[in-house]
């Protein structure tokens, strides 16, 4: 199973308020998560890039826990 497509994703408050902010939905998160390149920044720890969207995410067990989101 690839974690990455099948793990819950879950945004901390600070995303969440992040990207309603910038009129993005759960839906745009979770597609941007399981559609964007993942690169690993040590540990559990990985940047996800989406088009012009950065993601600070943990991978856990099988929760995604998106930490932050910042548009370049």
């Amino acid at each position: 199973m690839d974690p990455r497509k099948k793990c819950a994703v879950s945004p901390k408050r600070h995303a969440r308020d992040m990207f309603l902010a910038r009129g993005l939905s759960q839906y745009d998160l979770e597609r941007m998560v399981r559609e964007g390149q993942w690169i690993p920044e040590g540990g559990v720890h990985y940047d996800v890039v989406y088009r012009s969207w950065h993601l600070k995410v943990m991978l856990l067990r099988c929760l995604i826990r998106v930490k932050t989101a910042f548009e370049d």
